[in-house]
């Protein structure tokens, strides 16, 4: 079962299970961030996709389920997308980061155009998942196409999650989100986005985080729930 988590706006209690899969997969197994550098201060915002699995028989757990994925859908606006070509690195263990009142309650990112690309005109907004991850004994269960599949829903259900966070002067000013959802790849999980229906967007060209190459991706959902058609802000 695929949970998603309301942003938590007032709150800087991140869902638990979330933080655990991501702690695992990024800081453990996968050793591409420090532990003290694995949230961001997009997390308080955004909302978060939990999906569980049954606990085995020789599992001591007194729960009868455990986590084991996780997903991230970001909110518009977001901040600009990195250049082609450039480098990303993880922040230096060694770096304090502001206390949590702060850092979890920073601004969100105001609404800036993007330069085109070949499936995005750059001005029309994008929701974002990211944060994809799955407990290495986990994978190739299909779990990753449920945290997909339940956040495109979800996101197409709820169109309007993103205005929470909008002053009235950007209300008035930022266009409307139409079903646009972007995402950054690393290129050894494009076949992944790709199996539920992702495109790569080649005009965004490919850049670096961590070592790994990062792609584009883009995909556009149906908003309203069951067929029904969402109203315009107006």
């Amino acid at each position: 079962m695929a949970t998603p988590l309301p942003p938590h706006k007032l709150s800087i209690q991140l869902p638990p299970h979330s933080c655990y899969v991501r702690e695992q997969v990024y800081v453990y197994e996968q050793r591409a961030v420090p532990l003290i550098h694995h949230l961001d201060n997009d997390d308080a915002r955004s909302v978060h996709l939990v999906i569980y699995a049954p606990c085995s028989l020789t599992e001591t757990s007194q729960e009868p389920y455990k986590p084991v994925g996780t997903l991230r859908l970001l909110p518009y606006p977001d901040t600009l997308r990195p250049l082609p070509h450039t480098h990303i690195i993880a922040g230096s263990p060694t770096v304090e980061i502001p206390p949590s009142s702060i850092f979890f309650f920073q601004p969100s990112p105001t609404y800036r155009v993007n330069p085109a690309s070949t499936l995005h005109d750059g001005i029309e907004p994008y929701v974002r998942l990211g944060r994809l991850a799955v407990l290495k004994e986990h994978r190739g269960k299909g779990y990753a196409d449920l945290l997909i599949q339940a956040a495109l829903k979800w996101a197409g259900e709820n169109p309007r999650f993103s205005e929470e966070a909008l002053s009235e002067e950007e209300k008035g000013t930022v266009p409307e989100w139409k079903g646009l959802v972007c995402l950054y790849a690393r290129d050894i999980a494009v076949r992944t986005w790709e199996r539920n229906g992702f495109v790569v967007d080649e005009g965004m060209g490919s850049w670096w985080e961590v070592g790994v190459r990062i792609l584009g991706m883009v995909k556009r959902v149906s908003m309203g729930v069951d067929g029904e058609e969402v109203e315009s802000r107006e």
